[in-house]
């Protein structure tokens, strides 16, 4: 149940108790309390739904990024069986000419091997050659998406830097606020409302532990300080007009 319904549910009958003298200047405090935490809960909330996206946005990109390695790594080892063959080709054409040209050619049979040999390996040749556009065309490829990729990546890191400073922000904010809650809502003349109140289950005296606070813990008691200090407001409001709301 939420907590304006709990609000709701509170019997206007109920005879409550007037703030104390000493509690009367406590009223603007709590106001400027639940005013900030509104403010930065609803910041702090926003950021970090965004850093869960750009989570789940790293994750994609990541698997982008091993995806191209993994496409070039492949694209690398043809282009390399590519030259190694392209060598090959290189020296057995050179062996081919120079056995050919110092063989004794004067029998057309010789002549005719040497021409055929040549012919087989210029043949051989023209196929390497013309192996060596589709892995151009697979290169430029992969370098278009590299390209995309790359300024997706710069992009992702750009805005999580910027999610970051803000979350970095809101935390000391979110840090200030709880102090600053902490050290009212521990006071005596709080305490004594709260009682007075009958608040105990609203408002029980929780300080904040020493030392560095995780978010979460840190989230967790600002949001159980917040709805004490609502109440308190609640009631101190409701004990203004009346209690049958007169």
């Amino acid at each position: 149940m939420s907590r304006t319904a709990l609000r709701h549910l509170m019997p206007l009958a109920v005879a409550l108790v007037l703030s104390t003298p000493a509690w009367a200047a406590g009223g603007d405090k709590v106001d400027a309390l639940i005013k900030d935490y509104g403010s930065i809960d609803r910041d702090l909330r926003k950021a970090q739904v965004i850093q869960t996206a750009l989570m789940k946005q790293k994750s994609v990109l990541d698997a982008q990024g091993a995806d191209l390695s993994k496409r070039q790594d492949a694209l690398n080892a043809q282009a390399n069986d590519h030259n190694a063959q392209a060598a090959d080709q290189q020296r057995a054409l050179a062996k081919s000419k120079s056995d050919c040209n110092n063989s004794n050619q004067n029998s057309s049979g010789q002549a005719n091997a040497c021409d055929n040999a040549i012919k087989k390996l210029n043949q051989k040749t023209a196929d390497l050659n013309a192996g060596v556009m589709p892995l151009e065309a697979q290169q430029n490829q992969l370098d278009l998406e590299y390209g995309q990729y790359s300024q997706a990546a710069n992009d992702w890191t750009e805005q999580e830097n910027r999610n970051t400073t803000a979350l970095n922000a809101l935390y000391r904010a979110l840090n200030d606020w709880s102090d600053r809650a902490d050290d009212l809502m521990g006071s005596e003349p709080f305490r004594d409302e709260v009682e007075a109140n009958h608040a105990d289950k609203y408002c029980p005296h929780r300080s904040l532990p020493d030392g560095v606070v995780g978010i979460e813990d840190l989230q967790h008691y600002a949001e159980g300080a917040d709805r004490c200090l609502r109440y308190v407001a609640a009631q101190r409001k409701q004990a203004k007009v009346g209690p049958a709301g007169s």
